[in-house]
């Protein structure tokens, strides 16, 4: 089970002046527009891959039935792990680590040496994933922006034949609302491939 304990301000994974640059436009009028197709973009790309990629601050529980020799936290890149408890207290920083690009959390023992998890309950409360671009040390992925700024132009550039037409009203104004393929282009997949969890494929 995991609890959100400080949710991402923003989780758009591109910004509206890398995709300007992609369409080769000035800010204007669409701006709005683009970025509303941005924000649509990113939550694609999470659904298509099945993992948030802001960094959160997050609480997991952990429930094993026998021991392990580590355990899948959910989100990753783990960026700290702020405290580990199980059914006999809270443990010290120096007994526990945690491999950054898999989420794999290990137990260490007082000498520094790789233990078991015993059956339990286990809370770990740590913060993970990626900061996004147009954030101050960003360090999201070039190829998952890449992805999503696709991702956005294709929206842009086919919206005068968009599939995706929601709804049209001609009578008095005419009114258009436009959304996201259904699904997302082989060139952005295969950009995000690398980044899908396996449950996904």
């Amino acid at each position: 089970m995991l609890t959100i304990i400080t949710p991402a301000a923003k989780r758009d994974l591109t910004t509206l002046d890398a995709v300007n640059a992609e369409l080769d436009r000035v800010t204007g009028p669409d701006d709005i527009f683009i970025g509303q197709l941005i924000s649509q973009a990113s939550r694609a790309v999470e659904s298509w891959c099945g993992r948030i990629f802001a960094r959160e601050d997050v609480r997991e529980s952990v429930h094993l039935t026998e021991p392990a020799g580590a355990l899948l936290l959910s989100r990753f890149p783990v960026a700290v792990i702020n405290s580990v408890t199980t059914e006999a207290g809270s443990l010290l920083p120096a007994l526990y680590e945690a491999d950054s690009d898999t989420g794999m959390l290990y137990r260490l023992t007082s000498s520094g040496g790789r233990s078991i998890w015993a059956p339990g309950r286990i809370l770990v409360d740590y913060s993970a994933g990626f900061i996004l671009p147009d954030t101050e040390g960003r360090n999201l992925p070039a190829d998952i922006e890449r992805a999503a700024i696709i991702a956005v132009r294709n929206a842009y550039t086919g919206r005068g034949h968009n599939p995706a037409l929601r709804s049209e009203e001609v009578d008095g104004v005419g009114t258009f609302s436009y959304g996201l393929p259904a699904s997302l282009s082989t060139e952005v997949t295969d950009l995000l491939a690398p980044y899908r969890l396996p449950g996904f494929a």
